[in-house]
């Protein structure tokens, strides 16, 4: 459900950033694969916490999240 969530409301890089980063890649090397800058990657990492943070708060009972 909650891949679904964000599927759903993040963007095209800030979705490949979180899966590398899920994955194991790092900041360097997701700059690289993805050409971008690291702080592009830093800050899509955030934009990426922040928005599924706030589906979370807001429809806690729809994520099995303990």
């Amino acid at each position: 459900e909650l891949w679904r969530s964000a599927e759903e409301s993040l963007s095209d890089l800030e979705l490949r950033v979180l899966l590398g980063y899920c994955h194991g890649g790092t900041y360097g090397q997701l700059s690289a694969e993805l050409g971008v800058s690291v702080k592009t990657i830093d800050n899509a990492l955030a934009r990426c916490k922040r928005k599924l943070r706030e589906r979370v708060e807001c429809e806690p009972w729809r994520y099995d999240i303990a």
